[in-house]
């Protein structure tokens, strides 16, 4: 832990009489103690909830810098219970090999420490928080605890997810077949299971597969193949126990691939949440919302504050456990055996594809946390 607050000692030095040796403290005023000030360790704070909620927060903060580098076998929270209306026979939140990290990038893997130091392979959060929810604060006779959260101010790192296992490797599921696409590669993966929560991710990343003026076969060797578009935009997801994403994302045809022509497509992606490995949280970044990053356990939808209040308040949370990540990358992704055409520029259909990613290796020096 660092950025530990520095007390200001004037007031306690002024308080001391020095005539050879040190004399007992004098008593202050109220008047006195006013005109001083310092940084306190803990902040608290209390907050009005969103017009006609009825609700009412109370945050205990610590100025402080928490960095965290650490991995859990299966995060699961919520299991069975209210939410078995939404979807039965699962839980709010359950996700394989969870990994809390730094940025640093090696060999191209975002979030894997490689050769960085400790401090470096940090998952960072900047005065984390806990807050409470209280509904008919002013109603001694009504007033009940509804929900909480735990948050920061701000986090920067890279949340590593899940395993994979190519297909004929040790351990491979026998119905993990293949590298690419579809149910063969969708076994190849561990990870989210299920997911509640508010997500927003930049997606970016490249389609390869071939072109032909009225049709064409991709290459088996996806290897072989030719990048036919890139593509990019928004995936923003909201719900109760998900396990699937459906998107559209702006393709842009690569004309060093299609003869010259440099046409625009939408992709259109039917994806599992098994292949999400990584989610890149940069702090620094201009848009990310630093300041809404929360898991929290509430019986009712809540709308909790933000930390710093210049956005007011997040998405709605459901009730039961909830995951809030306002905004995080998912770069570098690949979807294989595309195949574009003159007469199928409408768009690009992606079934399950395998975008390329893989969890990180979290380990560095002599340490290993993996």
């Amino acid at each position: 832990m660092t950025g530990l607050p520095r007390v200001l000692l004037g007031t306690l030095l002024a308080s001391f009489v020095m005539s050879g040796s040190v004399m007992a403290m004098e008593e202050m005023t109220d008047t006195a103690l006013a005109e001083n000030s310092g940084q306190g360790l803990l902040v608290a704070d209390k907050l009005a909830g969103v017009a006609g909620s009825n609700h009412t927060f109370y945050r205990m903060a610590l100025n402080a810098e928490l960095g965290l580098n650490t991995s859990i076998d299966r995060l699961q929270l919520g299991c069975g219970g209210f939410n078995e209306a939404v979807v039965a026979n699962a839980c709010d939140i359950d996700i394989d090999y969870v990994t809390l990290m730094g940025r640093v990038p090696t060999g191209g893997q975002s979030g894997a420490p490689g050769a960085g130091t400790a401090a470096e392979s940090q998952f960072i959060l900047t005065r984390p928080y806990i807050e409470i929810a209280v509904k008919n604060d002013d109603d001694p006779s009504r007033r009940e605890f509804i929900g909480f959260k735990l948050g920061a101010a701000t986090v920067d790192g890279f949340m590593g997810i899940g395993r994979y296992t190519a297909p004929g490797s040790p351990g491979a599921s026998t119905s993990c077949t293949n590298a690419t696409d579809g149910a063969g590669a969708f076994y190849c993966h561990q990870g989210i299971n299920r997911l509640s929560g508010y997500l927003k991710n930049k997606m970016s990343g490249e389609a390869f597969g071939c072109f032909g003026a009225f049709g064409c076969t991709p290459d088996s060797n996806i290897y072989r193949q030719y990048r036919v578009a890139t593509f990019q935009g928004d995936l923003v997801m909201w719900g109760t126990r998900m396990n699937r994403i459906q998107v559209t994302l702006a393709a842009t045809t690569d004309p060093d691939a299609t003869l010259g022509l440099s046409l625009n497509a939408d992709s259109f992606a039917n994806q599992s949440l098994r292949f999400i490995h990584g989610l890149s949280i940069d702090s620094t970044a201009a848009e990310f919302q630093a300041d809404d990053f929360f898991q929290s356990f509430q019986r009712e939808p809540v709308r909790y504050p933000t930390y710093n209040k210049t956005a007011a308040y997040s998405n709605t949370a459901n009730p039961g456990w909830w995951m809030n990540i306002p905004l995080a990358r998912l770069d570098g992704l690949k979807a294989y055996n595309v195949e574009a055409s003159l007469g199928s520029l409408s768009g690009i259909s992606l079934d399950d594809p395998d975008i390329g990613q893989r969890p990180p290796d979290n380990c560095f020096g002599a340490l290993k946390f993996c």
